[in-house]
C-alpha cells in the first residue's frame, strides 16, 4: 500500500503544475516520492548479488579491473567485487542506517556441488549511514587454497542479510592451471 501511496503521489505531482510550476521542481518532487516507492518494494525484494567478478584491483563502488581470464595459480591471492541490493536497513537510536552482511565463500571442483575443497567466512560488514543506501558492494581478498590441483573449479558467494535474513548466493566458474 505505501509504494501505491508514494506511486499515486508521485504522478498527482507530476502533473499538477497547478501547485508547482516549475517543472523542473516537479520533477524532482516526482522522483523523491519515486525512490521512496522503490524503497517499500526493496525491503520486500530477494536480496540481490550484482557484478559478482574476479578482480585484480578495486577502487570502488563500480570501478574494478576484472582479470582477463578467471584462471589463476593454486595458492595466489585474488580480489572479488560483489554489488548487493534490497538489504536491510535498520536504523538504532543514532540516527544512522545500518545494514549487517555477513559473507562466506566456498570453493569446489566444477561438477561436484556437495565436496567444498575450502570454505572461508568473513566478519560482517556493517555500514553505517544516516542516508538510507539502495546499494552497496563488498570487496573479498582471498588466498586461493595452495593444495587445488589443475582444472576448473566453482567460487560460491554466499551473503546473509543480519538484519531481514535474506540470503543471496552467486557462483563464478574458474580454472586452476
Amino acid at each position: 500500500q505505501e509504494f501505491w501511496n508514494s506511486v499515486f503521489w508521485g504522478m498527482a505531482n507530476y502533473f499538477d503544475d497547478s501547485r508547482v510550476s516549475d517543472p523542473t521542481e516537479r520533477a524532482a518532487i516526482t522522483a523523491a516520492q519515486f525512490q521512496a516507492a522503490a524503497r517499500h518494494l526493496q525491503s520486500t525484494a530477494r536480496l540481490e548479488l550484482k557484478s559478482v567478478a574476479f578482480c585484480h584491483r578495486i577502487d570502488g563502488f563500480g570501478s574494478f579491473e576484472r582479470y582477463q581470464r578467471d584462471e589463476f595459480q593454486a595458492g595466489v591471492p585474488v580480489l572479488i567485487y560483489a554489488e548487493l541490493r534490497n538489504f536491510g536497513r535498520a536504523q538504532p537510536a543514532a540516527g544512522q542506517y545500518r545494514p549487517v552482511l555477513r559473507s562466506t565463500v566456498e570453493i569446489m571442483r566444477a561438477g561436484s556441488q556437495n565436496a567444498v575443497a575450502e570454505r572461508m567466512t568473513f566478519d560482517p560488514t556493517e555500514d553505517r549511514s544516516r542516508s538510507q543506501r539502495t546499494d552497496f558492494y563488498n570487496s573479498y581478498k582471498i588466498n586461493l587454497p595452495p593444495n587445488l590441483s589443475p582444472g576448473p573449479y566453482v567460487l560460491r558467494l554466499s551473503v546473509e542479510d543480519e538484519t531481514t535474513g535474506k540470503i543471496a548466493t552467486q557462483a563464478l566458474n574458474f580454472s586452476i592451471r
